[in-house]
């Protein structure tokens, strides 16, 4: 009786051990790692994901991860995680023991990263239910893009614009700026988080492909803008327009400059005082009424514009900062054109003893003193006493 007792008892705890075996074949376990976490040397910051993947897992969930946004990585930081029972870790876990001494990559991506990247160190995996604690302190090198300027892949510009681009690498990088793939600006080692720029005070209009190319022993990395920079542009009203273009024109003759408002336009006159008295006068109608005599459009000169209608002149072309004093005033009448990025003082854009200054402004006349403005896009007489010269 006894022995058979015995028996039944052995029987039962061998079906009680098979049924424990069976409900615990599915459960997670593995390994709770903690320790160190740098990128490029330095302490990783808040907000940085790590995240561990089993190479070629068959259980699942086959890694896991790990955000440094507890209170606990605010007062340790650049560790993801501590020996204590309470501190946090990263738990790495598949559900079967099959998985057992495969490796395990880990990739981190800070909040400035575009994208993760692999650490350094790896780890073999180790089934253990539950996870058992291991500290590994995880690296990474990696060159990449932490900020750049302007923030949209567009930028728009008037072609009297000033433009700076800029670029901070993670790492101590070359950097080389190309348009359209045409090297204009090489900068060497420039250092890890250090703005780097690209400025073009001479824009032309068009669409450019503005790139910055980082590069060091660890990759290359590059950062691509389009940059549409738009013509510049002069609101004409029907009737009389005294006018002036800032920029140096693509093509200058007037077929070409005033083609966006052929439909409205009568008749363009411009007036040069370095001409005899009975040359002075030029013309352009556009329609090929008159034979024309005005050959070119420059920035120098100020142009009348009649117009049958109102409409918006566009000028294509590239605006080149003028040299002071490039152009002379002759004693007594001259109608000039403000060659600038905004409007600019009377006594900083002529030199010489100035009479008079008159602008066309809603069908009048406009004195402007000497302590005045000259704004670009408008024409100027200007009554000199004696010669000066002007940009």
């Amino acid at each position: 009786m006894r022995k058979m007792a015995l028996m039944a008892g052995a029987s039962a705890l061998l079906l009680m051990l098979t049924l424990v075996s069976c409900a615990t074949a599915g459960l997670p376990g593995g390994i709770a790692f903690y320790g160190n976490i740098t990128i490029n040397g330095e302490p990783a910051p808040l907000n940085t994901t790590i995240r561990a993947v089993i190479v070629d897992a068959v259980g699942s969930p086959g890694g896991g991860s790990i955000t440094l946004n507890e209170t606990w990585h605010q007062n340790n930081p650049g560790k993801y995680g501590g020996p204590g029972p309470l501190d946090p870790k990263l738990i790495v876990q598949s559900d079967t023991d099959a998985d057992n001494g495969k490796i395990i990559k880990f990739y981190v991506k800070a909040p400035d990263m575009p994208e993760e990247k692999e650490a350094v160190e790896t780890a073999i995996f180790t089934y253990s239910s539950p996870p058992t604690s291991q500290k590994l302190d995880l690296s990474v090198v990696a060159l990449y893009v932490e900020a750049y300027s302007p923030e949209t892949p567009t930028v728009e510009d008037a072609v009297t614009a000033v433009r700076t681009f800029s670029i901070k690498a993670s790492q101590d990088a070359n950097v080389t700026w190309s348009i359209n793939g045409v090297v204009v600006q090489m900068n060497e080692s420039v250092p890890a988080h250090t703005w780097c720029n690209y400025t073009n005070a001479t824009p032309s209009t068009g669409t450019w492909s503005v790139t910055a190319t980082v590069e060091n022993e660890n990759g290359t990395i590059s950062c691509t803008w389009t940059w549409v920079v738009k013509p510049f542009t002069i609101e004409l009203v029907a009737g009389w327009n005294l006018i002036s273009v800032p920029i140096i024109p693509a093509d200058a003759s007037p077929d070409a400059v005033f083609t966006s408002i052929l439909d409205n336009l009568t008749i363009v006159f411009a007036y040069n005082a370095s001409k005899p008295l009975g040359e002075r006068w030029s013309w352009y109608d556009g329609a090929g009424g008159l034979e024309d005599t005005l050959t070119e459009v420059t920035p120098q000169f100020g142009y009348w514009v009649l117009m049958e209608n109102a409409d918006t002149l566009e000028v294509s072309g590239t605006y080149v900062e003028p040299a002071s004093g490039k152009y002379t005033l002759h004693d007594g009448w001259n109608l000039i054109g403000v060659r600038s990025r905004a409007a600019v003082n009377v006594s900083d854009y002529i030199s010489g003893a100035v009479a008079k200054i008159y602008t066309w402004q809603d069908g009048n006349w406009l004195e402007v003193t000497e302590d005045g403005s000259l704004e670009p896009g408008k024409g100027y007489w200007v009554l000199m006493s004696g010669t000066g010269t002007y940009p």
